[in-house]
């Protein structure tokens, strides 16, 4: 989902802020929610909620990644679906032996999801696991389990196949979605070569070639791109970053920005990339030695005209499991506590014959995540999104469906509720969650079998099912095995620095625009998130938002500073070549110094205060887990 930056007196209303591509996103999101609602009133599909739940998930920005997405769950879910068939019909008659099987089936899942690169798709087998074994081996007979089974395979397989139908002629096509990021990119510089006042609001940090290289890929993948293509855009994504970094720094002494021939060819340039026109290739005005710009220019036009890129260094491939899967005993114990969890949820309606609380169980298993933070922050969006999508559900039974007769007016209060509920998904993932339940919980209220009906109950008990959930999940992951990110946040800050470092102090060598970044901007988004994440974790309210601001403020200056001084380096400039080596001085200085709270800050001012603001950081984080 794409990123909107929450800065400012109300986050709230910075992520709620529209961005390009927000608005079709939304719709799409909500005009295949209308026809799969459509499409299971029709054929009489159940549980219409769940399908609605299922594309609010998978319907993502570019079709490919959806398309594959909804591939990848197609064949997965026939396979989950005979393991469910398998236990159920050998513990029929067996409830000890049932519940056995879902508590090592749950365990053994949450492990994996911990120890391996399943992650969050971990946690929604294992629910799918749990849950469907226990719904299925409640059926008096083998017919009622296998009615079940096929049941859950087309209230499952539907949206998938509408989401496809959808996206394959009316998606946004990743190469699309490529093109015209690079185009965007080249037409900013031509912008600045043309008033080189614009270039002061340049962002190096929004910078990213990682989403336009997996668009890159993805098109290929479905067929959509040719190789000669992909490479052509693969070429020009650094190229074209390494420009628009070297405007941000400024011209520099005998270098002035105000190039209009530059930017003409800019523009000519992005004209071609956006319609896929081929290069002429013809002949390109010689540029004058020393012409940094125009020689990033020309070195643009050529690698677009080419496909040819610098070799990418070698990267180790990881395995499927992390490499301390079986050393790491935090693993193990998330596997032990989420399992906890969901079976004391599941004993406690199974007991009070309650199963319409039953989402008190998947609140454990879709909101227990690896730290503490990450899970109550996750548990937060869920249980608001549910007051405000049950609420809005009830007030929808009582007032609006007694005056409709119909399937177009329950269509179009359905597009009501999930065009502002798309809006928050597609949003940055600090919301996006949020979003999901309010429709999710809207549909559960109102949708409510094949015809209208205001039965109040369901809305009652799926909202106490979610704050009991709620309530279990919190007192587990905060009093057994507690595990805070900050160290996670540690191990984030010191990749961050050794990316800064790199930047000033790089040891590549060939042209300046196939450089790649050290790293720097991925662990400073991955930053981002733990730190949101922090937040969340036991403490004093609002004093703990203060460094984490600080201390993200720091990070983006710092790597815009030290971005624009290895641009200028790179053409061994010696003003820049001895910013850098004081820079990257100051780098190695806070890594060693990062474990000394007492130690003071110095070096390059910029270094400084972000090790300053990260030791103010850490030590508010230490004092608030001492009183916590």
């Amino acid at each position: 989902m794409a990123t909107a930056e929450a800065r400012g007196p109300s986050p709230l209303l910075a992520e709620l802020a529209p961005f390009p591509g927000r608005t079709g996103m939304a719709l799409r999101v909500t005009a295949v929610s209308v026809l799969v609602v459509l499409a299971s009133m029709t054929f009489k599909v159940p549980e219409t909620a769940v399908s609605v739940f299922l594309v609010l998930f998978l319907q993502k920005p570019d079709s490919a990644t959806t398309v594959l997405m909804c591939i990848a769950l197609s064949v997965l879910l026939p396979i989950i679906v005979g393991i469910i068939f398998a236990v159920a019909i050998l513990t029929l008659d067996f409830p000890q032996a049932r519940v056995a099987a879902m508590v090592l089936l749950s365990f053994g899942i949450l492990w994996l999801a911990s120890a391996s690169k399943l992650g969050a798709l971990g946690n929604t087998i294992g629910l799918v696991l749990a849950y469907g074994i226990d719904l299925l081996g409640k059926g008096a007979n083998g017919e009622l389990v296998t009615r079940g089974l096929l049941y859950a395979l087309q209230f499952s397989m539907m949206p998938l196949a509408v989401l496809i139908a959808f996206n394959l002629p009316f998606g946004r096509h990743p190469e699309r979605l490529a093109r015209e990021a690079l185009a965007e990119r080249l037409r900013l510089a031509a912008a600045c070569f043309e008033d080189p006042g614009r270039a002061d609001a340049i962002r190096v940090v929004d910078l990213d070639d990682g989403a336009i290289r997996k668009l890159v890929r993805l098109a290929g993948l479905l067929g959509r791109l040719k190789r000669t293509s992909a490479a052509r855009l693969g070429a020009l994504m650094p190229v074209s970053r390494a420009l628009l970094i070297r405007l941000a720094a400024g011209g520099g002494a005998g270098q002035p920005t105000d190039r209009p021939d530059l930017g003409a060819r800019c523009r000519d340039l992005a004209q071609t990339v956006e319609h896929g026109r081929p290069t002429t290739g013809g002949a390109r005005p010689a540029v004058q030695p020393g012409d940094a710009l125009g020689d990033l220019v020309t070195e643009a036009e050529e690698a677009f005209a080419s496909g040819r890129a610098a070799a990418k260094p070698k990267v180790a491939k990881s395995g499927f499991l992390k490499p301390d899967a079986f050393s790491n005993p935090d693993h193990v114990r998330y596997a032990l506590k989420t399992t906890l969890a969901a079976m004391a949820c599941y004993l406690t309606y199974a007991i009070l014959d309650w199963p319409g609380i039953h989402t008190c169980m998947i609140t454990c298993f879709v909101g227990s995540l690896l730290t503490v933070g990450e899970t109550n922050r996750k548990l937060v969006l869920r249980l608001s999104g549910c007051l405000i999508g049950a609420t809005l559900g009830l007030a929808t039974l009582v007032y609006v469906l007694p005056h409709i007769d119909g399937i177009t007016g329950l269509l179009v209060v359905v597009a009501a509720v999930v065009l502002p509920s798309a809006w928050v998904v597609v949003g940055s993932e600090r919301i996006s969650y949020m979003g999901i339940q309010i429709a999710f919980a809207f549909c559960l209220c109102v949708l409510q079998g094949f015809a209208l009906k205001t039965d109040l109950t369901v809305a009652r008990d799926r909202i106490i099912g979610i704050v009991f959930g709620d309530l279990v999940i919190f007192l587990v992951a905060t009093r057994l095995y507690p595990v805070s990110i900050l160290p996670e946040v540690e191990a984030t800050v010191r990749r961050f620095l050794a990316g800064i470092r790199g930047l000033v102090a790089r040891e590549e060598t060939g042209p300046v625009g196939q450089r790649s970044d050290p790293g720097a901007l991925e662990a400073l988004e991955r930053l981002r998130d733990q730190i949101d994440a922090l937040a969340y974790e036991p403490g004093d309210g609002p004093e703990r938002a203060r460094p984490a601001t600080d201390m993200l403020d720091a990070g983006e200056r710092l790597y815009e500073r030290a971005a624009r001084i290895g641009s200028l380096a790179a053409e061994h400039r010696p003003p820049a070549m001895a910013g850098a080596r004081a820079m990257a001085a100051a780098v190695d200085g806070a890594m060693h110094e990062a474990d000394d709270p007492e130690a003071p800050a110095r070096g390059a001012p910029d270094v400084a205060g972000f090790a300053e603001a990260w030791r103010t950081l850490r030590s508010d984080a230490a004092r608030r887990h001492a009183h916590a």
